[in-house]
């Protein structure tokens, strides 16, 4: 029932009952923005259920074994390997991103290596720029004017960090239920990230991040360097 983090490993919290993040707090979506979602998905021929999407969407527990949901996780894989590996054109790149990030700003670039877990779920403001090795799971929410350097690490989705809660259970009609969490990431305008930093979910990052750091939730920053 604890946290550890770091090489070698450190105890950072238990995790027990009253263990939260500070998921609530974050900007939630609007009906108008997850519409634009489903339609920017609708135009490439996607349909269908949509209710764990928009449960993905808005930061609420969803079932990962849904069928819609892994056929949106396949496809979010499937476009990664394509944006990275394929003899695209700019205009292909771009179609790509497009599907991958329907709501970003203008100026928003992004580097190779790119990992996407699901489609739709990260948005980003004016003059964004990620760089290479970017893995990005979950609700991120990233302002304007934000730069982020190479092998950064946005973690704001899996399994519950409470042990009680992490398990597959059955519906009535005896199919799987799996629940994954969202626990979202937050990003103010006007912020430099380093290289090689990761976010736990729940993060709230307001203040510049220096290279080879771990971001908790309270707007807590490790250097792991230093640990």
């Amino acid at each position: 029932n604890a946290l550890f983090i770091s090489y070698p490993a450190l105890l950072k919290t238990i995790i027990d009952k009253n263990y939260h993040s500070n998921k609530d707090n974050l900007t939630s979506r609007s009906n108008e923005e997850i519409e634009f979602i489903l339609e920017n998905l609708r135009k490439n021929n996607i349909d269908g259920d949509m209710t764990e999407y928009i449960k993905a969407l808005k930061g609420q527990d969803y079932n990962c074994l849904d069928p819609i949901m892994s056929k949106l996780l396949n496809l979010s894989h499937y476009l990664v390997d394509a944006y990275n590996h394929g003899n695209l054109s700019k205009d292909e790149e771009n179609r790509i991103l497009n599907l991958l990030f329907p709501v970003h700003g203008k100026n928003f670039k992004v580097g190779k290596g790119l990992f996407v877990e699901l489609l739709g779920a990260p948005r980003f403001g004016d003059n964004v720029t990620i760089g290479d090795n970017a893995f990005i799971a979950g609700n991120i929410s990233i302002g304007n004017n934000v730069h982020i350097g190479n092998n950064a690490c946005f973690s704001a989705i899996g399994h519950s960090l409470v042990p009680e809660q992490r398990h597959i259970v059955f519906n009535s009609d005896g199919s799987m239920f799996d629940k994954i969490i969202i626990g979202k990431i937050l990003i103010a305008s006007n912020i430099s990230i380093g290289n090689n930093v990761s976010f736990v979910p729940g993060s709230c990052v307001t203040e510049n991040i220096s290279n080879n750091s771990l971001v908790l939730p309270g707007d807590k920053v490790l250097n792991l360097e230093q640990q």
